[in-house]
């Protein structure tokens, strides 16, 4: 407003233009007289800079404050949706790529809360500033103020309505492209040996090229359509300047044309940017809300059908307790009529298992592929849970046990998933480094035969694996992941084709070793390779059917003529 009555003040000192009535008026109780001196023009100058600095200091701040408010929001909302996802069953969590879901706990989050309602609170900040200018341009001008800030707003609305569902789709190409270069870098990565030896990889490469080229397009059109909003502003207040100037000089006659025409630029010249910020935030809020499209189903998860058994307590310290692990007794653990499918329309994978596995025994598990034995330790350890019937460890729900025993089971799958860390930080996996017991580091490699790997030409604990472990062999990933489970000194031992990427020798080492510790711990161990389960005291063989035996593996060989048969071949029989 004061910027506005310098112009026209300025102009009036020229001759070119009248001081309006209502200005004069204001000038006569002030006691400022006609024509305006430079020095009282100067001072409403230096006032309407003092307001402006203020404002924009003042804004300043409280944007700072409003996002470090929202981006600890942030971190709190994609704690607790990661911590839901996390307890969900295994096959919720298998149902959804990583990739989907780590951009949706992070950039999916930072569109939800950050940007989405960042925008929307600076959104109701420009319009409550907007309605101040026009009910002060109205007092001033209302006839003026009325056609500046309809036409104003007739533009943005014409905006809105030809931009928002680009925004909208726009955003959700983001993600989608997002996700999809995210999947495309890894597999270019980890097939890096392959399609070198088959010197494909150029073709391979361009594989991934449309994900690319997706993601850049949606980009940068969200930067485009950021810009359009500014273009379209510049040529309507020109063509709204003419206008106005237009319909003065018709109804006014050409003195009123230059003080009408000052005061539309003042206008527009706070308005239009007030609601070219408007129009950007809402392009802004809706081109977010398209990006974190995925968040709700991903925070649906934790209220779906599957799995539908009460979440387990939280469990009573982040920290396993490694005096309190040694002492806990073996397991037992219960299979009642369970019966488990992965959808309502699929068959069966388990059906009606009645198993008893009794505390310090060491249990092995054979049958074909694709009859279900990983899926049984799954439902064992509470990764999932069974359709119809129930399991149970020691009387209680795998899940609920776990929680309330941190290393009471420990897994080691066929293949280790490690991280890009430490020798110390995959071992003692999600442990703070001041708990870890270094002795039992070293027993624990001394084990699994790796202790002088990394004691010799190495950083000791703190040697360096690399991302999935890549900077150590095959075999030493898998023995890395036993030193993981023997660190836990669990009660229940999980083995799932474990030793399948040892040699004989080792092999046999790591054999040895569980037969030491079968006294405290119950064993299970899932195993193709038979030199592997002979010292188990029961053998379960799995098929279609569900159990189709359980004995020793001495009387297995003896009744099934098959497994006989496999035993004679690998000379393992008397």
């Amino acid at each position: 407003m004061l910027l506005g009555i310098v112009g026209v003040l300025v102009a009036s000192r020229s001759g070119s233009a009248v001081v309006p009535p209502y200005l004069s008026s204001v000038l006569d109780q002030l006691g400022i007289s006609e024509p305006v001196s430079m020095q009282t023009i100067g001072a409403i100058v230096v006032i309407a800079a003092g307001f402006l600095i203020a404002k924009g200091v003042a804004a300043a701040l409280l944007a700072r404050l409003m996002f470090s408010f929202l981006g600890r929001a942030q971190a709190r909302a994609s704690i607790s949706l990661s911590t839901s996802v996390l307890a969900r069953p295994l096959v919720d969590i298998e149902a959804r790529s990583s990739h989907e879901v780590a951009y949706t706990l992070t950039r999916g989050v930072f569109s939800a809360i950050t940007q989405v309602l960042g925008f929307s609170s600076l959104a109701v900040a420009e319009i409550c500033l907007l309605a101040v200018l026009g009910a002060a341009l109205f007092v001033l001008a209302p006839s003026v103020s009325i056609v500046a800030v309809s036409y104003f707003f007739g533009v943005a609305y014409l905006l809105q309505r030809s931009l928002r569902h680009w925004s909208v789709q726009l955003g959700s190409q983001v993600a989608r492209a997002s996700v999809s270069s995210l999947r495309s870098i890894p597999k270019a990565i980890h097939a890096y040996r392959e399609v070198t030896v088959l010197g494909r990889r150029d073709s391979f490469g361009r594989m991934f090229h449309p994900a690319i080229e997706n993601l850049a397009s949606a980009q940068s059109n969200i930067l485009f359509v950021g810009q359009v909003p500014r273009f379209a502003y510049e040529i309507a207040l020109v063509l709204g300047g003419a206008i106005v100037a237009a319909w003065t000089a018709w109804t006014q006659g050409e003195g009123g044309v230059l003080p009408t025409l000052v005061l539309f630029l003042a206008a527009g010249s706070r308005v239009f940017p007030s609601i070219l910020r408007l129009n950007g935030l809402v392009l802004g809020i809706r081109t977010a809300a398209g990006e974190a499209s995925s968040l709700l189903d991903l925070a649906s998860m934790g209220h779906g059908p599957q799995g539908s058994t009460s979440s387990p307590a939280a469990p009573r310290s982040a920290e396993v307790d490694s005096t309190a692990a040694s002492q806990q007794a073996p397991v037992s653990v219960l299979f009642e009529g369970v019966t488990f499918t992965y959808s309502v329309n699929s068959e069966p994978v388990l059906e009606g298992i009645d198993l008893w596995i009794e505390g310090g025994g060491n249990y092995a598990i054979v049958g074909k592929s694709g009859t279900g034995k990983t899926t049984l330790v799954e439902l064992m350890l509470g990764l999932t849970d069974p359709t119809v019937g129930s399991v149970t460890i020691d009387g209680q729900c795998p899940q609920f046990l776990i929680a309330d025993r941190p290393g009471v089971a420990a897994y080691v799958p066929q293949s280790v998933s490690l991280l890009d860390g430490s020798v110390t930080q995959n071992v003692a996996i999600g442990l703070p480094a001041g708990s870890v017991d270094e002795n039992r580091f070293w027993e624990c490699l001394r084990l699994v035969e790796l202790d002088d790997v990394f004691r010799s030409g190495r950083n000791g604990l703190q040697t360096q694996i690399g991302e999935r472990g890549f900077q150590i062999s095959g075999g030493q990933r898998q023995r890395l992941g036993l030193a993981r489970a023997l660190y836990a000194n669990p009660s229940l031992l999980v083995l799932d084709e474990a030793t399948s990427a040892l040699d004989a020798e080792t092999e046999a080492t790591i054999a040895s070793v569980l037969q030491i510790l079968r006294d405290r711990r119950t064993i299970v161990t899932v195993a193709h390779r038979l030199s592997t389960i002979r010292r188990s005291d029961i053998v379960l063989v799995i098929d279609q059917r569900g159990i189709a035996a359980s004995c020793s593996f001495e009387q297995l060989r003896e009744t099934w003529p098959d497994f006989a048969k496999q035993v004679a071949l690998l000379n393992l029989g008397p």
